[in-house]
This record gives structure tokens, sequence and C-alpha cells, in this order.
């Protein structure tokens, strides 16, 4: 059975790209999310522009560009990878902060309250116990690259290759790491996730 799914990311600013607005439907939620950056009137969630909401747009403009590639051999290769520091290990913070983190709400929850953006992407390595990477794949039995739409100054750039991978490259430029940049201030912690 296949399932009625789509993810629309509103942007602004084309130089240093920000996300303003995001709408996501599954068909099993029954209703759209739409979710505001900083306010929480007439919509269902908010959030802040922060460096995971920026990390998280990258993941999936990137899988919004992988519209043409084979879906399985999409989920083979993360469209993020990185260490500390990383948008990558933004991502894997959010994830191992689970439900405390408002991103989530971007998504909505199924039936059992469990955030549908862990459907949407994967994330491997993400608490960090094992040596490597922090690793983001897309999850295309959930959702499809073409099922993303992305705006950018209110016109829709997803099906236009240049214009998307501009867009990609001046997030990936403009985004920078939190507070603490995901370093390991505890130099024993740190030993033990190089170990």
């Amino acid at each position: 059975m296949e399932h009625k799914v789509f993810l629309e990311l509103r942007f602004a600013s084309p130089e240093a790209p920000v996300l303003l607005k995001s709408v996501f439907y599954a068909e099993e939620s029954k209703k759209a999310v739409i979710c505001l950056r900083g306010t929480t009137t007439h919509c269902n969630a908010s959030f802040k522009w922060s460096p995971t909401a920026h990390a998280l747009c990258i993941a999936l403009a990137r899988i919004a560009q992988l519209r043409d590639e084979q879906h399985k051999r999409i989920e083979v290769h993360p469209v993020l990878s990185g260490a500390d520091g990383t948008p990558a290990a933004a991502i894997g913070r959010m994830y191992n902060r689970s439900r405390e983190c408002p991103l989530l709400d971007i998504f909505g929850t199924d039936n059992q309250g469990k955030p549908l953006l862990y459907r949407a992407i994967r994330c491997i390595n993400y608490r960090r116990r094992i040596p490597g990477p922090v690793e983001v794949f897309a999850n295309t039995r959930f959702l499809l690259p073409e099922q993303i739409y992305i705006f950018l100054e209110g016109e829709r750039i997803d099906t236009d290759a240049a214009r998307l991978s501009n867009l990609v490259e001046n997030l990936e430029h403009t985004w920078k790491p939190g507070n603490n940049g995901g370093a390991v201030k505890d130099k024993k912690a740190a030993l033990r996730l190089a170990a």
C-alpha cells in the first residue's frame, strides 16, 4: 500500500537561506502539520532557526536533489556524514535528545506518538557509541525525493537542478555549529568516543 506523503519547505534569502515555513502531510496522520519559524500563531508548531534546524534543511534539500536516482541506491549512501561540529552531528544530537527537541514537531507524530521524522530520515551512530561519523540517510520507503517541494522566495525550485544545487551550497556555506559546536568538552568522554 502506497502512502501519500509530502513535505514543503519555504525558504527566504537566497544568499543566506533560512527556513520560514514547513508543511508536512502524511496520510496516516490525516492532517497537514504546519510549522512557522519563531511563532506559534496560525500553525501547529514553531521552530527556532538553529544549527540543528539548518542541518536538517541541508539533509532534506540533499534528499530532494536525488529525485532522479534509483531509490534503492539512495538508501545505501548517506546524504550527510561527519563527526563533531558538522551538520550530521547536529542531527545526531537531535535524535539523541528524542522528544525534547521541538524540531521533531515539523513532521508530527504517528499513532503511538513517535516522531514521523524518524521515518523520513535515518540517523546512524547518533549516540556516538562506536568510532566513526554520524551518518544521515534518506528513507525512500516513507518519503521520496520527489515528495519534497522546495520554495525559495515564493518560487518552487526543487525541479530546477541548478537552483536547488545553489540552495544546498548556500545552506552548507552558511551553516555554523551551535554553542559548543558539538565538541566534547570533557576530555575523558572524548577519549571514549575516539576509542
